[in-house]
């Protein structure tokens, strides 16, 4: 499956450049922004060389979806996975003791590891 290239309004790149040009590093607002560093440098580039108009036309991207989640849901997302899982790990080590104690161990099934 092929991914779309996000795209960026030339308003939303001369927000990014102004922010640069007041004493952000490419690196914060890059960082704020969700966008790659490298599309930031090169934004910037052609605002220094050309302040009136860094942009041309038909070269513009659309700004992302603002309702897409930011990184800090994200790790809230991955940090209730992590609980769930290490529960998860906790009941299976408590149910392999249960089943070995009651049974004993169970040797594997020959050419399977």
């Amino acid at each position: 499956m092929v991914k779309s290239t996000p795209h960026y309004s030339k308003e939303f790149k001369l927000r990014l450049c102004r922010e640069i040009e007041s004493g952000s590093t490419v690196a914060e607002v890059s960082r704020k922004n969700h966008v790659h560093p490298t599309l930031v440098y090169d934004w910037a580039k052609k605002y220094r060389e050309n302040p009136e108009a860094p942009f041309a036309l038909g070269s513009g991207r659309k700004m992302p979806e603002p309702s897409s989640p930011g990184p800090e849901s994200r790790i809230e997302e991955l940090e209730r996975l992590v609980g769930q899982l290490t529960l998860e790990n906790a009941f299976l080590k408590k149910t392999l003791r249960t089943v070995e104690t009651t049974f004993g161990r169970v040797p594997p099934k020959s050419g399977t590891r």
